[in-house]
Parts: structure tokens; sequence; C-alpha cells
């Protein structure tokens, strides 16, 4: 979405928790925001009104409720753990709708595979597609040991028992990774740290849609600094605009493992 079709909102933090040392959720009132959200867009962040951070932090959205908005944040920099200890009352800067949204399902079963705190837009669209197509897709989480349960327990509150769980040791849920929920599954959507997304592109059969998230580093968030550019079998895109999801068989890994390597 363009710096001119995106709204900014003064949101009021109305609540938040932590989940496990260095990630937790906060809830926000932004009517308008919520009402222009759509699964697989991401909002832009500030905390301070100053200029410190200069940058917003581009956040994914786990919820919305009504008029509220749950973003699930974690701690990677200041902005971010500025924000994680903001007391209801506080204002927070939210600019958004940015990206696009996740395009209708075009394959069941639909599996959504995420990494960690990546689950979070896979649980707001789990919410929109139940709700909007009457589809109930399966979570799948992958975490790296039983420290995360309380994440896991965040997720079974949400979709029930339609999730499955792996972990590297096996200490929570299955032993390995989201890459063992590929069989059976017609269409995934992948949302995680870079070795997990990289992984399941490999393990993915080749006529399966893999839409995943590319977490480029990003500026402005509306594709004005070129700062998250995903090169792409037809040229280089924009993260913050044509994604943040890609379609696997369209990323020029090769090309985006240099680019990465340099930055």
């Amino acid at each position: 979405m363009s710096r001119e079709s995106s709204l900014e909102e003064r949101a009021l933090v109305v609540g938040g928790r932590p989940l496990i040392p260095g990630l937790g959720e906060v809830i926000l009132e932004a009517p308008r925001l919520a009402r222009e959200l759509r699964p697989g867009q991401f909002l832009m962040a500030r905390v301070s009104p100053w200029q410190d951070p200069l940058l917003g932090r581009p956040l994914g959205v786990s919820a919305v409720r009504g008029s509220q908005i749950t973003l699930m944040v974690a701690a990677l920099g200041r902005g971010s753990r500025a924000l994680l200890a903001l007391r209801p009352g506080a204002e927070v800067t939210l600019r958004g709708p940015l990206g696009t949204p996740f395009p209708p399902p075009a394959q069941a079963p639909l599996v959504l595979a995420g990494g960690g705190f990546g689950v979070a837009p896979l649980m707001y669209a789990w919410d929109e597609l139940r709700a909007g197509r009457g589809e109930v897709p399966t979570v799948v989480l992958g975490v790296p040991d039983g420290s995360w349960a309380p994440l896991e327990r965040l997720v079974a509150h949400r979709v029930g028992n339609h999730r499955r769980v792996f972990s590297d040791d096996g200490s929570l849920g299955e032993r390995g990774t989201p890459c063992d929920a590929l069989e059976g599954a017609g269409e995934v959507w992948a949302c995680g740290p870079p070795a997990m997304i990289r992984a399941m592109a490999r393990c993915a059969p080749p006529e399966m849609r893999l839409l995943v998230n590319l977490d480029q580093r990003m500026g402005c968030g509306y594709g004005g600094c070129l700062g998250c550019t995903v090169p792409t079998v037809r040229g280089p895109v924009r993260a913050c605009v044509e994604g943040p999801f890609f379609d696997a068989r369209d990323v020029d890994w090769g090309a985006l493992e240099e680019l990465e390597g340099r930055s």
C-alpha cells in the first residue's frame, strides 16, 4: 500500500501481557486501522513523538477484535523494547495498513506455519478465514524448546485442536520442524526466521503454492526508500508494498542470499 493510501492513527494502549522473556502482546485501540486491516498486512509503530528512534518498527498483527488491534512484539531493539514497556493509557503512532493482503487460498488443505513469534499474522489469518470463508486451516507452530510453552498455550487458546506443534528437541509437541507438516498440505503460508523459511522453500514440492514472509529490513514502510528490496525471477520488488508474503517459486533465492550477505 502506498504512502498516500495508508493511514496514520494515534492508538491508545489498552492492555497487553508478556509471553516469554523478550516477547509479549500489546493491545491497542485503533478503530480506523482496525476497519481497514486485512490478513497479511502489517503496521509501522512509533512509540515516541520525538525522533528517537528515528524509524517506525514494522509489526505483524495477531488479532483484530472490533476496534482493537493486537500486536505480538519481540524485543529486538530500542523501539520494540519501549513498546513492550508501555502501560495502558500510553499512546502509539501507527501507520498502515501496509503491504499486500493474503490472496484467497488456491488449494486445500491450507496449512499456516509459524516459527516462534512468526505465528502472529497467521493466527489473524486463521480468524478471518474461519469467519469469512468457513475454512479451518491447521496452524503449525515451530519452536526451539519447551521454554516457548506460553506461546503454545496462546496458540491453543486461539485455534483449539486445529494445530500442530514442533520443537527442535521434542520437549514441546512433536520433535521436528514445520517442514514435517508439509506432507498432505495443498497450500502453505509460512512466517518465521530466515532459516525456517529457506528450509520450507527447499522442502516444498514444486507444484505447491508456498507463500513465505520475507522479513527484510524496512525503513519507510511504503516503498520509497527501497531498503527492503526482494529479488524475484521477474526482477526486484519491495517487501513493504508487493510483500511481505511472496510465492516461494517467484523468489530468486540465490540473489537473495547474496544480497543478505552484503548487508
